[in-house]
C-alpha cells in the first residue's frame, strides 16, 4: 500500500478526528501569555492533538501549554523542515445552522469552527505524516508538525517557539488558501481612546475580534428617539438590521475577515454614523461622531478618511477595518485593524494616522505594527508546494500576495499554502464555516507529496 491510498482508506477516521478537534471550544482568551497554562478548552484540544499523533507513533510534546511539536524521527536537533497550523479558533459568532462546536456532516460537507481554520488542515497535515510513516517512508531531513495555541490573537505563540529555538529552518503553513502565498501585508492596529462624560450615550458596546468586521453593536442613549434611529440606519444602508428597546438600540451587520472589510458591513460604524443623525449638537459625544464620521465613515475600508489609502502592483491596496468599541466609566475606546502594502512601512503608517487624529477627541493609546512579509518566487520550498499542487489538481500553480497574516508572517521565507481552494468561500471567521471532505483527503495528499519532496 503506498501512502496516497493510505489516506484514502483513512478518510472516516480523519473526519473523525476533525470532528473530535472542533468540539473544543479552543478561544484563545486575549491576554494569554505564551508559556502559561491556557484555558481549558485550548489545553483541551491541545492535548487532544497530540494524543492522536502519539497513537500514530509519532514523537509528540506539549511544548510549555503553547504549542504542540509532532516529529516524524525522534531527534534531539531541530528539524530541518515544518508545517506550522494552528488548534485555536476565533468565537462562534451568530447565525450558524448547527452548533459551531458540534460537527455536522452533510452531503459530504463538514461543517464547523475550525474546519478551515485552522484544525482541518492540521487534521490533514497529521493525517499525511501518518500515511508516510505508516507505509514505510524514509525521509532523509527531520519534518516537525507544529499546532499552535494563540494565532487568532495575535501569534506570540510563534514568538515564544521561535525565541526558544524550536522553529525549523524550512516552514509552510496551510493557514490561508492555495496556490503558494508568498507575499503578505503588514499588520496595524490601533486603538483610539475619548472621554464621553455627560454625553446622552452611557453604553455603546460592538464588534467580537478586533481581526473580524464588527457583526453587532449595541448601544444606550437616555432619550433615544428610535424611530428617528432606525429610519436613519434603513437610509444608510437597507440591508442592515436593527432593534429598539426603550433606550437601547442593537444593530446587525455582516462579519467578515478583517483582510478583506468589504465583504461585511461593520455594524459599529453603521450605529456611530446613524446616532450622528439623532443627537443633539449640545451632547458632549458630538465632536467624537463627527470626527469619526470623517475618519472612519461607514463603507470606507480603504482608509481615505484617515488619509492612509495606499498600494502597489505586488501587494494590492491598503484595508482599515473597526473591530472593537467599548464605553466604560465614560471612556469610549476603539480598535482598528489595518493591512498595509509592501510600498508602506509601520513607522509611515502611524505618522500619517497622528496626523489625521489632530484636532480632534481622539488620542491613540496603543499602535502594533509588523511589517510586510515577502518570499521570492524561486525559493526551493516554493518550487516544492507548487509542483505537489500542479500534480494533484492539475491546476496551474503560482503565487500571489493577501491581505490576511498567516501563521509564517514573522518566520524569514516561510510561506502559505492551502488549505483554500481557488473560487471557493470556506466562511472562515463566519458562520456556517466548512471543508469538503474530499479536500480535507486532498490537503492530506498535497501535503505529504510536498513533504517528500522537500524531504528527500
Amino acid at each position: 500500500m503506498d501512502y496516497l491510498q493510505w489516506i484514502e482508506e483513512h478518510r472516516e477516521e480523519l473526519v473523525g478526528f476533525l470532528s473530535d478537534l472542533i468540539s473544543y471550544e479552543s478561544v484563545a482568551d486575549p491576554g494569554q501569555i505564551p508559556g502559561e497554562t491556557p484555558n481549558a478548552a485550548v489545553l483541551g484540544c491541545l492535548e487532544a492533538a497530540l494524543k492522536k499523533a502519539r497513537e500514530f507513533g509519532f514523537h509528540a510534546q506539549n511544548f510549555h501549554d503553547t504549542a504542540g511539536l509532532i516529529d516524524y524521527i525522534p531527534s534531539d536537533s531541530v528539524p530541518e523542515i515544518g508545517v506550522l497550523c494552528h488548534l485555536d479558533v476565533v468565537p462562534a459568532g451568530e447565525g450558524w445552522d448547527t452548533p459551531a462546536f458540534c460537527a455536522a456532516v452533510r452531503d459530504g460537507v463538514l461543517y464547523g469552527r475550525g474546519a478551515t481554520d485552522d484544525k482541518g488542515p492540521f487534521a490533514s497535515a497529521l493525517f499525511a505524516l501518518a500515511a508516510l510513516k505508516a507505509t514505510g517512508v524514509k525521509l532523509s531531513r527531520n519534518v516537525r508538525l507544529i499546532c499552535g495555541t494563540c494565532e487568532e490573537t495575535g501569534s506570540a505563540d510563534i514568538g515564544f517557539c521561535q525565541a526558544k529555538g524550536v522553529i525549523p529552518k524550512t516552514v509552510f503553513s496551510p493557514d490561508a488558501d492555495y496556490p503558494v502565498v508568498n507575499t503578505e501585508k503588514g499588520m496595524a492596529r490601533f486603538t483610539l481612546r475619548t472621554n464621553l462624560e455627560d454625553s446622552a450615550i452611557t453604553a455603546f458596546s460592538g464588534g467580537e475580534v478586533i481581526n473580524m468586521v464588527a457583526p453587532n453593536a449595541g448601544a444606550t442613549v437616555c432619550g433615544l428617539d428610535g424611530a428617528r434611529l432606525t429610519d436613519a440606519l434603513f437610509k444608510l444602508d437597507p440591508e442592515l438590521e436593527a432593534s429598539v428597546s426603550g433606550d437601547t438600540v442593537t444593530v446587525r451587520g455582516v462579519p467578515s475577515h478583517a483582510s478583506v472589510p468589504d465583504a461585511g458591513k461593520n455594524a459599529i460604524r453603521a450605529l456611530y454614523s446613524a446616532l450622528l443623525q439623532v443627537l443633539p449638537a449640545t451632547d458632549p459625544a458630538y465632536p467624537a461622531l463627527c470626527a469619526l464620521h470623517r475618519l472612519a465613515p461607514y463603507g470606507d475600508t480603504a482608509g481615505e478618511g484617515f488619509r492612509i489609502e495606499t498600494s502597489d502592483a505586488v501587494s494590492g491596496a491598503l484595508t482599515l477595518n473597526l473591530g472593537l468599541s467599548s464605553l466604560r466609566d465614560g471612556v469610549w475606546e476603539l480598535s482598528f485593524d489595518v493591512r498595509f502594502p509592501l510600498c508602506e512601512t509601520c513607522e509611515g503608517l502611524k505618522e500619517k494616522l497622528l496626523t489625521a487624529l489632530e484636532n480632534t477627541p481622539f488620542t491613540m493609546e496603543r499602535y502594533d505594527a509588523v511589517s510586510p512579509h515577502h518570499v521570492p518566487e524561486d525559493s526551493e520550498l516554493i518550487r516544492a508546494l507548487i509542483a505537489s499542487y500542479e500534480r494533484f489538481t492539475g491546476l496551474r500553480g503560482k503565487c500571489f500576495a493577501i491581505g490576511g497574516g498567516t501563521y509564517v508572517h514573522s518566520i524569514d521565507g516561510g510561506v502559505a499554502f492551502g488549505p483554500g481552494f481557488p473560487g471557493e468561500d470556506n466562511r472562515i471567521h463566519c458562520a456556517n464555516e466548512y471543508v469538503k471532505i474530499d479536500h480535507l483527503i486532498l490537503n492530506a495528499k498535497i501535503i505529504a507529496s510536498a513533504i517528500l519532496d522537500l524531504a528527500n
